[in-house]
């Protein structure tokens, strides 16, 4: 599958995602942004072998801006993940494996972490480029089990 140019602005709820990809194998997923979601941002779970391009999100009022979970082998570049109002900016869980991820960038994110690698049994994930500043409780956490 391809996915390109999805923009979703002050969407979701308090349990939903403005953007969400489930079950994806193989596909193409770039140009994704986010405004001001009511829950996350961007969620990618189950998505495995993708490449992934330009995920930005920004201002998310419950949620994280970009999650990945139980997520595996997957090669993304660019992720923006600012100003979550009460959520980490990025969050990896639940198993996620193998992944690469060129250009981090997680900032001003309010209550929790920029860039959160849960304790959820995630493992051998490569980051190359990581940014994360003025994020409130930690810039960068990596979980006892990652």
């Amino acid at each position: 599958n391809v996915f390109e140019d999805c923009q979703a602005e002050a969407s979701g709820s308090a349990s939903s995602d403005a953007l969400e990809f489930d079950g994806q194998t193989a596909s193409q997923i770039s140009n994704m942004r986010t405004l001001n979601g009511s829950g996350f941002g961007i969620k990618l779970v189950a998505s495995n072998y993708c490449t992934i391009n330009n995920l930005i999100s920004e201002g998310c009022v419950t949620g994280r801006g970009v999650k990945l979970q139980s997520s595996l082998e997957n090669s993304i570049t660019n992720i923006q993940a600012h100003w979550s109002a009460a959520a980490n900016g990025f969050g990896i869980s639940v198993g996620s494996c193998r992944n690469n991820f060129f250009g981090v960038n997680a900032n001003g994110n309010a209550t929790s972490e920029g860039v959160w690698l849960s304790d959820q049994d995630n493992c051998d994930n490569n980051f190359h480029g990581v940014i994360a500043n003025g994020n409130v409780s930690r810039d960068i956490y990596i979980g006892t089990t990652d």
